[in-house]
C-alpha cells in the first residue's frame, strides 16, 4: 500500500508495489510440480496514485462456480474488484484434464479499482488519515488483466496449459483497460469489452502436444458466438454547472495471434489476402464476423468456401 503526504499544501501520492505469490510448481525447477495455493489471506495494494499489481500461480484456476478439484484455485468474479490492485495476472500451470485457466459460463468480471485519499481530521490538531474509496469513472484508473497457462513439456510430462472463457462468460473494463489471455490452447466463446482499450489473444507456438502430428490441435479458437469489442467511447466528467464535458476515446486494439505455418501454407499457394482474412482458416473454420472490406487476389478454391461466412471483431 503506497503512503501519502503533503507538500505545498498538496496530497502526494506514491505508487503501490507488488505482491507475487507462487505453488504447484517448483521456482527453482519448473519440471517439478506438486502442491496447490490457498488463498484465504487478504491481500491489498492501494495507492492515490497507481494500483499495485498481483500476480498468482496455481496447478488450476477456475473463475467462477464450483468444482470438485481441491487443487484448484476459485476466485469469485468480485475479486477483481478488491484490493486497490490495477494489474491482475493469474496463470494456471495445467496440471491434470482441467484447463490451466477456465472462466465458467455466467461469471461477469467487471474490475473496477478502489483508491486511497488522504483526509484532515476536522476535529484533531492537522491529523492526516487514509480512506478507500470508489472515484468516478472520469477519475480511475482501468484495470488490466491477464490470463495465462503456459502448460509443462518435457521427456516425460506432457501438460498443455489451456485457457477456456465458456460460453455466456463477459469479461468488461473501465475505458482504456487491457485483458490478455495467452496459453498453449486458448478458446474465447464468452465475451471481452475494454471500450478504447485493448485485447491480445493468442495460443501457443505449436500445435502438437502428443507423439506425433496427428495430434495436433487447435491453438486459437475465437467460438461462433464470441464477442471481441474494444470501440472508442465518451467519458464524462461530473460538472457542477450541469455540463457535458469530458473526453473522447478512440477505437482500441484487437490482437489475435497465428501459428506461422498457416502464413507459410498460403504464401505456397500464391495466395495474397489481408492478414485479418486469415483468420478464418487459422481458427479451422470456428472465427467471430470481421467487419472490414477484404480484398482477395488469385484466391486458392480450398479457402473460398472459408469466407462466405465470415462474421465480427469490433
Amino acid at each position: 500500500v503506497s503512503q501519502s503526504r503533503y507538500s505545498q499544501g498538496k496530497e502526494v501520492y506514491g505508487n503501490a508495489g507488488s505482491i507475487i505469490v507462487e505453488a504447484g510448481i517448483d521456482s527453482g525447477k519448473h519440471k517439478v510440480l506438486g502442491g496447490s495455493l490457498k488463498l484465504d489471506s487478504t491481500l491489498q495494494a492501494y495507492s492515490g496514485k497507481n494500483g499495485g499489481t498481483l500476480s498468482l500461480l496455481a496447478p488450476r484456476i477456475q473463475i467462477g462456480g464450483t468444482t470438485q478439484e481441491p487443487d484448484t484455485l476459485l476466485p469469485r468474479p468480485d475479486f477483481f474488484s478488491q484490493g486497490g490492485f490495477s494489474n491482475f495476472k493469474l496463470t494456471g500451470v495445467g496440471v491434470g484434464n482441467s484447463p490451466g485457466v477456465l472462466v465458467t459460463s455466467g461469471s461477469k468480471i467487471e474490475p473496477i479499482i478502489k483508491s486511497l485519499e488522504a483526509v484532515i481530521n476536522p476535529l484533531g490538531e492537522g491529523e492526516l488519515s487514509l480512506r478507500v474509496l470508489q472515484n468516478p469513472l472520469s477519475e480511475r484508473v482501468p484495470v488490466n488483466l491477464t490470463l495465462a497457462s503456459p502448460g509443462l513439456k518435457d521427456l516425460t510430462t506432457v501438460e498443455t496449459g489451456d485457457v477456456i472463457l465458456e460460453e455466456g462468460s463477459f469479461i468488461q473494463t473501465d475505458p482504456g483497460g487491457a485483458v490478455n489471455i495467452s496459453g498453449n490452447l486458448v478458446s474465447i466463446l464468452g465475451s471481452i469489452q475494454t471500450p478504447g482499450g485493448s485485447i491480445a489473444i493468442g495460443g501457443g507456438s505449436t500445435s502438437v502436444f502428443g507423439a506425433g502430428l496427428t495430434d495436433a490441435r487447435v491453438t486459437t479458437l475465437l467460438g461462433p458466438n464470441a464477442k471481441l469489442s474494444a470501440v472508442g467511447t465518451t467519458i464524462y466528467t461530473p460538472d457542477i454547472y450541469g455540463r457535458r464535458i469530458g473526453r473522447v476515446l478512440a477505437g482500441g486494439n484487437i490482437i489475435v495471434r497465428m501459428l506461422p505455418f498457416y502464413w507459410r501454407t498460403i504464401t505456397k499457394l500464391n495466395t495474397m489476402v489481408l492478414i485479418l482474412t486469415l483468420l478464418r482458416q487459422i481458427l479451422f473454420f470456428h472465427c467471430i464476423k470481421i467487419s472490414i472490406c477484404i480484398k482477395v487476389w488469385s484466391l486458392h478454391p480450398k479457402f473460398k468456401n472459408s469466407l462466405k461466412s465470415m462474421p465480427v471483431i469490433s
